[in-house]
């Protein structure tokens, strides 16, 4: 009678642990809810669906006409690659992006009848940073094409000077706070320039972006920051 019991005691464990077993394997084949892998993600998909975002919230600020009389830091919000560029999205790195952080700290939409992005929208935008970083983006981005001036051509030294005399030469002069960099002629501009290459170009560096280092005090607005940009990447090598 006692060694009965045990067996079937015996038999009942075996039982549980066989149970147990079979849980534990499907789990680790991705058949659990446990230890699922990830689905394929269609970065394209996840584009798409952050562009609706951003234009259903944020491209009525955000956009190359009325952002010239808001003077917004961006341009143009539906321009992904001026927003890699100008490192408002780093790729795999929502937590480091400028975009995402002022939309989750509700900096983003702004205006007086604006609203906070809901939940969904702001891991819409998450998860398509997040795929970025797996979407084989280049590590040299190509700047965003330059537009033309009002005059049709390219911006001169001259809508650059006008700039630089408004925002940075009261300092950046013979006998100004920052004497060794004057920026009061092209010559002396050119130093911390690289023709064609703005992302290259220190003077771009420190003026671009949502906390740019120079100028001291507000930044320069986007039409601005665009002048200087396509001013730089319209110079070529023997400038």
């Amino acid at each position: 009678m006692i060694n009965l019991i045990k067996n079937i005691v015996i038999a009942f464990l075996l039982a549980i642990l066989f149970v147990g077993f079979q849980n534990c394997s499907g789990d680790h084949n991705g058949t659990g809810n446990a230890w699922d892998a990830p689905s394929t993600v269609d970065v394209g998909q996840l584009q798409a669906a952050a562009v609706g975002v951003m234009s259903e919230r944020c491209a009525n600020c955000h956009n190359p006409t009325t952002n010239a009389d808001l003077e917004t830091p961006i341009n143009n919000i539906l321009d992904i690659n001026a927003l890699l560029f100008d490192a408002y999205i780093i790729p795999g790195e929502p937590q480091s992006s400028p975009l995402y952080l002022m939309a989750v700290d509700g900096l983003m939409p702004h205006g007086a009848e604006a609203t906070d992005l809901n939940e969904f929208e702001l891991e819409t935008l998450r998860e398509w940073i997040v795929a970025l970083a797996d979407n084989s983006v280049d590590a040299d981005i190509i700047p965003p094409s330059d537009g033309e001036n009002d005059s049709g051509s390219p911006p001169t030294f001259a809508d650059v000077q006008v700039i630089l005399n408004a925002r940075c030469v009261s300092c950046h002069r013979v006998g100004g706070q920052k004497s060794d960099l004057p920026l009061q002629n092209e010559v002396q501009v050119l130093t911390i320039v690289t023709p064609g290459n703005a992302g290259g170009s220190l003077l771009y560096q420190e003026i671009r972006g949502t906390n740019p280092t120079m100028p001291v005090g507000s930044p320069l607005t986007s039409r601005q920051v665009s002048t200087i940009r396509q001013w730089i990447n319209s110079l070529d090598d023997e400038n």
